[in-house]
């Protein structure tokens, strides 16, 4: 007697090897999906840093043109600021390095750590390395031109005592502002300010504050 053959398929192992391709291409999904959103906290946090520094650059501005106009009165009734260097700063964050900057012009306008007239350190500073830490350098320029409704003679005051009267003249002041801050993160901004030389010709001694 004969009894009929029957081949057996078997298939056991196929739904193995489905789920661990469905596995990998999941895994291949989470690796892009964790790089994706490193690559966009990287950027976040670059571009919070970016604005940091650029702001405290542009706030900077408006620290020098007050000290600028402060320098103008010492310079005009005294030798300048008091204090400068380092080791005895004009306040607790703030150096002078350049006594009379507002009078000056740097021979060279580029503002680095060795260029610089004052520097302000937002979180202080340490006097042997005081750049490790966040600070802003400053560095000024001017010229002098002539109000509206003035003459020329009016200019003639700058050639001596006694030639002709300088108030209905002005500076114009450039003032670079370059800040220095997190992860070697750096912003330059350049701004012009406008003063009149009539509150820097009738300043008195008392005027100079610093």
């Amino acid at each position: 007697m004969s009894f009929p053959t029957f081949i057996a398929k078997r298939e056991q192992g196929f739904a193995l090897v489905t789920v661990l391709l469905i596995l990998m291409v999941l895994t291949l999904l989470g690796i892009m999906a964790t790089n994706n959103t490193t690559t966009e906290l990287r950027i976040a946090g670059n571009d919070k840093v970016h604005k940091q520094t650029f702001y405290q650059a542009d706030g900077g501005t408006e620290l020098a043109e007050r000290l600028v106009f402060e320098n103008t009165i010492c310079s005009q009734v005294k030798n300048g600021f008091s204090n400068s260097g380092l080791a005895n700063p004009l306040m607790s964050r703030i150096v002078v390095f350049d006594q009379t900057f507002a009078d000056t012009n740097p021979a060279d306008p580029t503002v680095t750590d060795t260029n610089r007239e004052f520097a302000f350190f937002p979180e202080g500073f340490d006097v042997a390395n005081p750049d490790d830490s966040p600070h802003t350098n400053f560095l000024t320029s001017h010229t002098v031109g002539l109000n509206p409704g003035s003459g020329m003679q009016m200019v003639s005051g700058y050639e001596g005592l006694g030639v002709g009267a300088t108030s209905a003249t002005h500076r114009k002041y450039t003032i670079v502002s370059q800040h220095h801050g997190l992860v070697n993160s750096q912003t330059t901004l350049a701004v012009q300010w406008r003063l009149d030389n009539f509150p820097i010709t009738s300043a008195a001694v008392s005027d100079c504050k610093y």
